[in-house]
């Protein structure tokens, strides 16, 4: 899984930094220019939060020659690749027609506790947003009472 944010180490003065990896460069600390492109992060995520402590966590264990980071964390459950891969899209339309066609195809008929695993993942709208939404704007029909697959 790939994030917004990095823990890379300063190619010149070896000193661990956070990055926010969508630029293409940023300045150390040493006054170095560094080139995000050609750097290989050590760390990534999401969460500028988990990126802080591992950048402290890398800072502390410089002195030893050793840099043990924290494992990235896999999102296992078919609902949180469904929100990894939403998060992305920025145009709402898009991103809700996206949920739905893929929670049709997981399950062939999907529910509102089905959006919420996704929206407890994903973070934008409530699950009960969405639904209207999706139901608005064409995207979904209910099939039976509570069950809804796109069109």
């Amino acid at each position: 899984m790939s994030g917004r944010y990095g823990v890379i180490v300063c190619p010149f003065c070896a000193t661990p930094l956070g990055a926010d990896l969508r630029k293409r460069t940023m300045t150390c600390v040493c006054g170095k220019t560094i080139d995000l492109l050609k750097v290989k992060p050590k760390f990534e995520s999401s969460s500028p939060v988990e990126v802080a402590k591992a950048v402290a966590m890398a800072k502390s264990q410089v002195k030893d020659s050793k840099m043990d980071l924290p494992a990235m964390k896999q999102t296992r459950s078919r609902f949180g690749k469904i929100a990894e891969k939403a998060r992305d899209i920025k145009d709402p339309h898009e991103r809700l027609s996206f949920i739905a066609a893929e929670l049709t195809r997981l399950k062939k008929d999907f529910t509102i506790d089905d959006l919420e695993r996704v929206h407890d993942i994903l973070g934008k709208e409530s699950a009960s947003d969405m639904l209207v939404a999706m139901r608005e704007n064409g995207i979904i029909w209910e099939r039976e009472k509570g069950k809804f697959r796109v069109v």
